[in-house]
């Protein structure tokens, strides 16, 4: 597990009335990271010349790269935590429950980016 999905533990399990507010999308924003990290990771080895380039030029290279299913999953992973990270005071934060599914989620795919580059 990286620094930054234990710092999402560390947010889940400290969550208290000091933090009110402001954990759910400390945590959102953490794991969109650390999903972000290991795809910079991973096009680093296998597309070096768009290493650098933004999360959404990665996401549409994976086509092809990747099996189908584990690209689906990348980008709607992506796509629900950069949406669930913008406030909207129409919407409840996420629950914890909703966190741990993510963590867990984004814990597989940077694991399977990182088992694919080895694979390359």
């Amino acid at each position: 597990m990286t620094a930054l999905l234990d710092e999402v533990d560390v947010l889940l399990s400290a969550a208290g009335p000091e933090t009110r507010g402001w954990w759910p999308r400390a945590c959102i924003w953490l794991l969109r990271l650390e999903l972000e990290a290991a795809l910079m990771d991973y096009c680093s080895r296998t597309l070096p010349e768009v290493a650098e380039t933004p999360a959404r030029i990665k996401l549409l290279l994976l086509d092809g790269r990747l099996p189908r299913e584990t690209v689906q999953r990348i980008r709607a992973s992506w796509a629900n935590l950069s949406r669930a990270g913008h406030r909207h005071a129409y919407e409840m934060a996420p629950t914890v429950a909703e966190l741990r599914s993510w963590h867990g989620e984004v814990a597989i795919l940077s694991q399977l980016l990182a088992e694919q580059q080895q694979a390359d």
